[in-house]
């Protein structure tokens, strides 16, 4: 079965994170179309697609590659992200970087997560994938489990540093 024809959804859609870069995408399908946000592939090749001057191909081995004129990354699949209230709360805490010298404050409103940092101020998280959000599109906030499954730090990653750690108080 080929990965990108339409009727063979399930290895098609998802949510993918990039290897090298903290960057994540999820394709879906709709209308017997393959989408990225919102906006529809060229279907090429059973396991290529186009759009704007840019190669996807899912690889044998399930990654999900894109070849553009700039790069070329490697995206692997993770589990889409859970919103349910109670998933949320599980993440809500406080969490400390000794690195940055900073103390991120995350609580739950309203179905929302907010991170709150003084004297900063607050912002959202918008779920990308399980245990990964995004702030303002581009800075990622990746949480981390022990071998346990309890929640016990935090990552970001902003265009100025990469994978700061923040450990749970």
């Amino acid at each position: 079965m080929a990965p990108f024809r339409v009727g063979h959804a399930s290895g098609t859609r998802g949510s993918f994170r990039a290897i090298r870069t903290f960057d994540a995408v999820t394709l879906t399908i709709k209308d017997g179309k393959i989408f990225y946000n919102d906006r529809p592939f060229a279907i090429l090749h059973p396991d290529t697609l186009l759009r704007d001057r840019t190669y996807w191909i899912m690889k044998k081995n399930g990654h999900l590659m894109t070849n553009s004129p700039v790069d070329t990354f490697t995206y692997v699949r993770v589990t889409p992200p859970d919103t349910t209230p109670a998933y949320l709360k599980t993440l809500a805490g406080t969490y400390h970087s000794y690195e940055a010298n900073a103390t991120y404050r995350i609580e739950l409103k309203e179905g929302t997560l907010i991170v709150n940092q003084i004297p900063t101020g607050s912002w959202k998280l918008e779920p990308s994938f399980y245990d990964g959000f995004f702030a303002d599109g581009e800075d990622m906030y990746e949480f981390k489990r022990d071998k346990k499954g309890k929640v016990v730090a935090l990552e970001v990653s902003v265009s100025r540093a990469e994978r700061v750690l923040f450990l749970r108080q």
